[in-house]
């Protein structure tokens, strides 16, 4: 008969086995809980950024906005999808070799697609953006030049042709995009028109001459009446772009 020594010695290598096995077999099903949750987490997270800009839209272009407060929300949220579009749809490491199987497959497509109309939109988003930065910029440029004529003495005159002058050079020297260039040109028509009206205006007081000064009084009014025009051709100009923005909007995250 075995001692029990021996039949300890003789069953151990079958324990070893044995808890081999349920170590290995922990370690599996570890694995596949961890494989599970990451692959959840790679859809969790797309989805998440996905609405975190669809809201973040939403407040954007919110109608009631001003348009600074549109144009700083619109600058944020295009950093934002910029910052994330290359990583977005990147599988962990842990679990790459799985991305072929096809529930994975489909949940990389799924991102891709999501990804591409989301940056899509973004794209729209900063040409709005740039169209924005454009209008503010000359918008700075008539509001500087329009506030200096606020109750000025007869001396000044001849400063505010100094003055509308430097603005015409202004707006010409403003490096603007495509789709405000028709813009650009109108403010500078306008803008010249008004320096045109003061430079008579100077031009009658420095000769006396009171029919001539009435005439460029009457000039200056109309001129500076007519810079309204430029706000009213801007807004219509964006208007085109605030509609592709929209239907990439609708694209990204409502006709899904």
């Amino acid at each position: 008969m075995k001692s029990i020594h021996e039949t300890i010695r003789s069953r151990r290598p079958l324990v070893i086995i044995v808890s081999a096995i349920i170590g290995a077999a922990v370690i599996v099903a570890g694995y596949t809980l961890l494989s599970n949750r990451l692959w959840s987490d790679y859809q969790t997270s797309y989805e998440t950024w996905s609405e975190d800009a669809r809201i973040k839209a939403e407040e954007a272009l919110a109608p009631q906005l001003a348009r600074a407060d549109r144009l700083s929300q619109f600058k944020a949220l295009t950093t934002s999808i910029e910052n994330k579009k290359d990583s977005r749809c990147t599988v962990n490491g842990l679990i790459a070799w799985q991305q072929f199987m096809a529930d994975n497959k489909k949940r990389q497509e799924e991102c891709r697609r999501v990804a591409d109309e989301v940056v899509a939109f973004g794209r729209q988003l900063q040409s709005a953006v740039s169209y924005l930065e454009d209008d503010q910029e000359i918008t700075i440029i008539l509001t500087d030049a329009i506030g200096s004529s606020d109750k000025l003495s007869q001396k000044q005159w001849v400063e505010q042709v100094a003055t509308w002058g430097s603005a015409s050079k202004s707006i010409a020297a403003a490096d603007v995009v495509a789709e405000f260039t028709e813009v650009k040109t109108l403010a500078s028509k306008r803008v010249a028109t008004v320096e045109a009206a003061w430079k008579k205006i100077v031009a009658a007081d420095k000769a006396k001459d009171e029919s001539k000064y009435v005439d460029g009084e009457k000039d200056l009014t109309q001129a500076y009446a007519a810079l309204k025009d430029i706000s009213e051709e801007s807004a219509d100009h964006f208007k085109v772009i605030a509609s592709k923005v929209q239907t990439a909007y609708d694209k990204a995250f409502i006709n899904q």
